[in-house]
């Protein structure tokens, strides 16, 4: 109940701001065909950076899988969780790699782990970089945004460094709790916690790991420094890493699909700070999500036909 009026109330909210917003119309009309193609290919450099993510994880986990697997598993993931709250599309992927890899669930959950510090550490770490520069208009929302993301990376970085171990801390905090379910979760928690070292022990994969979530960021910066300019908005360089860093933590908050409403909340409070508008930022957010969603509609169906057409051809060789 509590999604379905979320939804309902951030899909008025922007029926509502296009109907009174002339500018916001205009910049959204400027997408066309050529936007759409440009900007699925980059979506589609972001699949595969995200799959690589995985194809690196899956390899050292389980059973090795192809870079085109992953890319695929990935996509149909990622638009899972574009209509489906709480990242489920974790659950189809999770699934999928149990099925036909052997990825034991448990291990999936160290992948799932693993990717959000990584994710929080990078995003995190540039936000901050850039958030200190003259042109940010600082005032109380800016400052709290400062600590709360200085607050995460910092966690970021204690549950990687093999010495500042924030999840122990935590684990030893949880013992405390009495019963049979606290025991169990405890238990589950310190299996994800043994893997996650094994994985942080491993200093070459660790490294690959981070530089796929950098890679990440870039081609997301470049899909919305595309879209900026493709709807006639001229952004700083600084402010566009910022609110694709700041896009990139919000998948976190995934109380509505893909986060709707609440990504564009965080943008338009931002925007002013930034140096551009709120109806900039909202056009840009709702930009990306119509070409993101087109792409990984079409990414996931040719996938799926190349796929089923490769399967008809080893079948036929067979025969």
């Amino acid at each position: 109940v509590v999604r379905t009026t979320l939804v309902v109330i951030f899909v008025a909210l922007v029926i509502r701001a296009l109907q009174q917003d002339q500018n916001l119309r205009d910049q959204l009309q400027r997408l066309d065909v050529t936007t759409f193609v440009i900007g699925g290919g980059l979506v589609l450099i972001i699949m595969m950076s995200l799959g690589f993510f995985l194809k690196v994880v899956v390899d050292r986990l389980a059973d090795e899988i192809s870079l085109f697997e992953a890319t695929y598993t990935t996509t149909l993931a990622t638009l899972a969780n574009s209509v489906l709250p709480f990242q489920s599309g974790s659950g189809v992927r999770a699934v999928h790699l149990k099925q036909r890899y052997g990825l034991a669930y448990s291990d999936f959950v160290v992948t799932l782990y693993g990717n959000a510090i990584i994710v929080i550490l990078v995003n995190g770490l540039t936000a901050l970089a850039f958030l200190v520069l003259p042109f940010i208009d600082w005032g109380p929302l800016v400052a709290f945004l400062f600590v709360v993301l200085l607050g995460f990376t910092v966690m970021a970085i204690s549950l990687i460094s093999p010495r500042l171990r924030l999840d122990e801390l935590v684990l030893a905090i949880l013992a405390r709790l009495p019963g049979r379910l606290a025991k169990r979760v405890i238990a589950q928690i310190e299996a994800v916690v043994r893997s996650w070292k094994l994985v942080t022990a491993d200093r070459v994969l660790l490294s690959r790991m981070i530089l796929v979530v950098v890679m990440n960021l870039l081609a997301r910066l470049a899909l919305f420094w595309f879209l900026f300019e493709a709807i006639g908005i001229h952004v700083r360089f600084p402010a566009a890493i910022i609110l694709t860093a700041l896009t990139n933590l919000t998948l976190f908050v995934a109380l509505t699909p893909g986060a709707f409403g609440i990504r564009e909340a965080i943008l338009a409070v931002y925007a002013g700070s930034l140096g551009i508008t709120q109806t900039d930022a909202l056009s840009v957010s709702l930009a990306e999500r119509a070409v993101t969603f087109v792409a990984l509609i079409t990414m996931t169906a040719l996938f799926w036909l190349t796929r089923t057409l490769a399967s008809g051809l080893r079948r036929f060789g067979e025969r």
